[in-house]
Parts: C-alpha cells; sequence; structure tokens
C-alpha cells in the first residue's frame, strides 16, 4: 500500500470510529421501573429511588419506609429553645468549649513509634 493511500485508510477508519463512538454515547438508556437492579436515583423512572434492599442489591422502589431519616433525628436532639418566657436553653451543644488562656507544657523528646524491623 502506498504512502498516500495509507493515510487515507487511516484517515477513513479513525473517522468512522469518532462517528461510531458519538452515536453510541449519545443514546440514552432506558430508565428502570419499579423493583428493577439501579446503581443511582437518575436511573429509575420518575417517583422512583435506587434503594439499598437487605441483600446489598439495589433496586428502583417507591417505597421508603426503610430509608432513616437524619433530618427528623437531628430536630429531636436538638436543645430546647426559649419558649418566649425569657429562660435560655439549658445547654448549647454547637459552640465550641472555653479558651482557660492556658497552653499546653512541652514535655521534652518526641514520642517514638513502635515497631521493629
Amino acid at each position: 500500500m502506498k504512502r498516500g493511500a495509507r493515510a487515507v485508510f487511516y484517515s477513513v477508519v479513525g473517522l468512522a470510529s469518532a462517528t461510531i463512538a458519538v452515536v453510541a454515547c449519545s443514546q440514552a438508556a432506558p430508565l428502570v421501573g419499579q423493583g428493577g437492579t439501579c446503581q443511582v436515583t437518575t436511573d429509575c423512572q420518575d417517583g422512583l429511588a435506587c434503594i439499598t434492599q437487605p441483600d446489598g442489591t439495589r433496586q428502583c422502589s417507591s417505597d421508603f419506609t426503610g430509608i432513616q431519616s437524619t433530618e427528623s433525628d437531628a430536630e429531636t436532639d436538638a436543645p430546647a429553645m426559649a419558649t418566649g418566657d425569657g429562660a435560655a436553653p439549658a445547654s448549647d451543644t454547637g459552640s465550641p468549649p472555653a479558651d482557660t488562656g492556658t497552653t499546653p507544657q512541652d514535655t521534652g523528646a518526641a514520642p517514638q513509634e513502635a515497631g521493629g524491623d
């Protein structure tokens, strides 16, 4: 094969490969229905979420009863706020500990790692 013909051949093969790749990647996969296997919620049809099952598989489902809500837990764990009578909350768990003004003392040598060769 001559040099010019080889260049044309490789150009055509490259162009064909690029065209196939663009067509293959541009087609969206169909959305998974109720009970179908999924990786993320966007794999599922509208109204369904990708939920991890007790056996470890992930399936599209509209049954959210097995999902734990951390938002409602945070609301019940929060300290009681003032009720308008001027009383402040009993404690504020969100603030850092008070600064005592003291600095830890340097005890000398750095700790040595345990282990051997």
